[in-house]
């Protein structure tokens, strides 16, 4: 159990990482001013095949949805990073689905497979890391069973185990009193 939370450990702060730096990048030009000016012109080739246009009738602004695609990839690889629980499995959840929106826009954009690889690469990943802490609860949850059964075993036995003395004690007993008896 302890590899696997190990490495469900190392994996969760390796993707969050991950996100945090790409989002920054799609934000800022803090880190790489190359990387920010190409994901701000792709992002105006790809608001044209947003999923929603045909069915509001309008097309997304490509600044703001920029934005809100490395907003959401920045607070989900921070809770993916850091934050316990259930919130983490959300970020993980959503940015599976973020990676399979990337996968189906660049299907629709013609993209060759060099540009689709780390959606799909980072989203096989994210899937690993939620069947790793799948096992991982799942084996949890069966040594807390075992465990009950355990402690719910040893009960019975000494609880049996008091019974039998009271009665081994109560024949001694009577033994005594026929024995005075006579």
């Amino acid at each position: 159990m302890a590899v696997n939370s190990g490495v469900l450990t190392i994996l969760s702060c390796s993707l969050g990482f991950f996100f945090i730096f790409k989002g920054t990048l799609m934000l800022t030009p803090v880190f790489s001013q190359d990387f920010y000016k190409e994901f701000r012109k792709y992002f105006i080739k790809i608001s044209k095949v947003f999923p929603l246009t045909k069915l509001l009738g309008f097309t997304v602004n490509p600044h703001v949805y920029r934005k809100l695609v490395a907003t959401s990839e920045v607070v989900n690889g921070v809770a993916l990073c850091m934050i316990p629980g259930p919130i983490k499995q959300v970020a993980n959840v959503l940015l599976i689905f973020m990676m399979c929106g990337a996968l189906a826009t660049h299907v629709q954009m013609d993209d060759d497979l060099e540009r689709m690889t780390p959606s799909i690469v980072f989203g096989l990943l994210l899937t690993c890391r939620l069947v790793i802490y799948m096992q991982v609860r799942a084996r949890q949850h069966a040594q807390r069973i075992d465990n009950e059964i355990r402690l719910a075993r040893e009960a019975k036995i000494r609880e049996l185990q008091l019974k039998e003395k009271k009665l081994r004690g109560s024949a001694k007993t009577e033994q005594n009193e026929s024995k005075k008896a006579r």
